[in-house]
């Protein structure tokens, strides 16, 4: 029965769209990081690899932060919108980087920050929206449908590539998915309670 309510609720669904969009977008900036950081002028393999160890530190640290800000303030939707922002503005700052190593690192840093925290928080809204007898069941259909991303758009992200010969149209892409991941949570992801609060007013 919990489960043929679950999968009544359009709501999950929504759910499964975002995170399909968000961790499609994470697939892909993680596959083409080492490339990206080489194409800012650093061919040492070792050296790409210590490169690409600093906004991971910069995500991990960021991610606790954030995490405890959205804990105290019980959000967790426009904490997760705050984030996505960060990241699309942090994009759209490496292309204007024009490949110079240390502006895009400091930016790429930035954009890492926003993409280890988006997700916390996204499964932290899932489990303050689903009821508890439903909540097992839910995260793992969201996480499935979810994991189809990965499959699909790290291949569009390379036939955007290969048919421009311009990485700055893959980041592109990445902050579009990013996009709209964010409008679909901004303008669906009220908490449950908060959602049965406004029922009766607007009847």
């Amino acid at each position: 029965a919990s489960l043929l309510s679950l999968l009544r609720d359009t709501k999950v669904f929504v759910l499964c769209a975002i995170y399909f969009l968000n961790l499609g977008a994470v697939y892909v900036l993680v596959f083409w990081a080492p490339t990206m950081i080489q194409s800012w002028g650093v061919k040492d393999v070792f050296h790409v690899g210590l490169l690409k160890a600093i906004p991971s530190i910069c995500g991990v640290i960021a991610m606790v932060l954030i995490g405890r800000s959205s804990d105290y303030f019980g959000d967790r939707r426009w904490h997760f919108v705050a984030c996505v922002t960060l990241i699309v503005t942090f994009l759209m700052a490496m292309v204007m980087a024009k490949g110079e190593l240390v502006p895009s690192m400091i930016f790429y840093s930035i954009v890492t920050i926003g993409t280890s925290s988006a997700t916390p928080l996204f499964f932290a809204f899932i489990s303050d929206y689903l009821p508890r007898e439903q909540a097992a069941g839910g995260i793992a259909l969201i996480s499935s449908v979810g994991n189809l991303g990965p499959s699909v758009t790290p291949v569009v992200s390379a036939w955007i590539l290969t048919a421009t010969g311009d990485q700055s149209y893959s980041l592109y892409f990445i902050a579009a998915l990013y996009i709209m991941a964010g409008l679909i949570m901004a303008i669906a992801g009220r908490p449950r309670t908060v959602a049965a609060a406004a029922a009766p007013q607007a009847a």
